[in-house]
């Protein structure tokens, strides 16, 4: 494998920490994932990932490392650096999907909110949203 060509693997929830999304607020390749995806879920997501009661919360999580994935990978394109390979581990899976142009970010962000409630609505609340 070449030096920029890279195998990606984007992780699932759980790998949420404060602050992610500020290195790629600051990239011009990925800044505009970010804004697009705040606008879709209707939530500045950089605002949200410097809050620890929202990165406890599946419903914000959920789009926010989707919308993180996406912009991490955009600077690499930016970069010059392409995928050999991508894949995703649980919701990863998304962002690895939209990293290949299988389906549309922002459709996606939309989707993980929307599955996240919906498996709320069946199962209770998530370990992380217990007591919210």
């Amino acid at each position: 494998m070449s030096a920029d060509r890279i195998a990606v693997l984007f992780p699932g929830q759980g790998s949420q920490f404060e602050g992610m999304a500020d290195p790629w607020n600051a990239h011009p390749a990925a800044a505009p994932v970010l804004a697009e995806t705040s606008e879709a879920v209707g939530r500045d997501l950089v605002d949200g990932c410097r809050d620890p009661e929202a990165l406890a919360t599946t419903a914000f999580v959920q789009p926010a490392l989707l919308a993180c994935g996406v912009a991490a990978f955009r600077v690499l394109e930016d970069e010059g650096i392409g995928p050999a390979g991508v894949a995703g581990h649980s919701l990863g899976e998304f962002s690895a999907a939209a990293n290949v142009d299988l389906l549309i970010e922002v459709d996606l962000a939309r989707r993980s909110r929307w599955s996240s409630s919906a498996g709320r609505r069946c199962s209770g609340p998530a370990r992380s949203d217990r007591g919210r």
